[in-house]
């Protein structure tokens, strides 16, 4: 299985390319089970808990450190970057909850104003003004904070850029660079299931890359990044969409588990383009 190393060969990623595919891992009914280590390793907190889990790898002794802070967004990645981290020698340290942008604002969840997430969001600035890191890595699912913090209605995703620029200026006026893993295209449909459903045409289970791009938080966080100068992207989704239609398998390997999250399996093959985007800006932080 080569999933995103298939992109110098014609016609991957896209629909036509859908019909000469045969096989590809992990099967469907095994995909809402490939998750990154995090998952069993306990490293990411519930929305029933305030209380930060710090999780560490790559190289514990190392100078250079990571720090890297969001949702199952940024946790996806986990496994490509514990790989470059044991390569570079990086130390990694990760804050993640679930549902939970890095942010200055109140979000909704359940109904509710999410106020686990608003303080888990105070005691992880504060655990990453501490560290001080070379390098603060996130990435987000919600794209949308409250306008009244107590009314789980007034969601708008103006104030969630203006929610997450004031989180990373926080960080810029100490000098701790971001970089920020554009979201990826959100299905409408459940993927892996479409795909359990139809293993003979897999072109029903596509989804418009337009449509997934904007109900995703990548709008938010490219209208974030520009208000910030210590911000830059790292942009996979040519990768994970290269066409108007996202695809269910690239390369022999099932893109997509629940809603909007990468295979386990796929994001490792993500590894060498997220290396290319990310080794840099540890060199120019060193």
């Amino acid at each position: 299985s080569q999933g995103a190393a298939v992109f110098d060969q014609s016609g991957a990623g896209t629909v036509e390319g859908l019909a000469d595919i045969e096989w590809f891992v992990p099967d469907a009914a095994q995909a809402a089970e490939d998750v990154p280590a995090a998952y069993p390793n306990g490293c990411q907190q519930t929305e029933l808990d305030s209380t930060p889990i710090t999780c560490e790898y790559g190289d514990l002794d190392s100078e250079t450190v990571i720090v890297v802070v969001g949702d199952s967004k940024v946790l996806q990645y986990e496994s490509p970057l514990t790989r470059i981290a044991e390569d570079e020698g990086w130390h990694v340290i990760s804050f993640t909850m679930s549902a939970c942008a890095f942010s200055t604002g109140m979000q909704a969840r359940s109904g509710a104003p999410y106020t686990n997430c608003a303080d888990w969001n105070d005691q992880v600035l504060d655990e990453v003004l501490d560290l001080k890191p070379d390098l603060l890595l996130n990435s987000q699912r919600s794209n949308a904070a409250l306008t009244d913090p107590t009314d789980p209605d007034s969601g708008d995703s103006d104030a969630m850029v203006d929610a997450v620029a004031e989180r990373w200026q926080q960080l810029a006026d100490v000098g701790i660079p971001v970089a920020t893993i554009v979201d990826n295209p959100t299905p409408d449909l459940t993927v892996y299931e479409c795909v359990a459903d139809n293993p003979d045409d897999l072109a029903k289970c596509t989804f418009d890359r337009d449509e997934g791009t904007r109900t995703s938080a990548a709008p938010v966080q490219r209208a974030a990044a520009e208000r910030v100068d210590n911000v830059t992207l790292i942009d996979l989704n040519d990768y994970i969409c290269p066409d108007e239609q996202c695809v269910p398998v690239i390369g022999n390997v099932l893109v997509y588990r629940q809603t909007s999250h990468l295979t386990d399996t796929y994001a490792r093959t993500l590894e060498p383009e997220l290396r290319k985007q990310l080794v840099p800006l540890l060199e120019a932080a060193g």
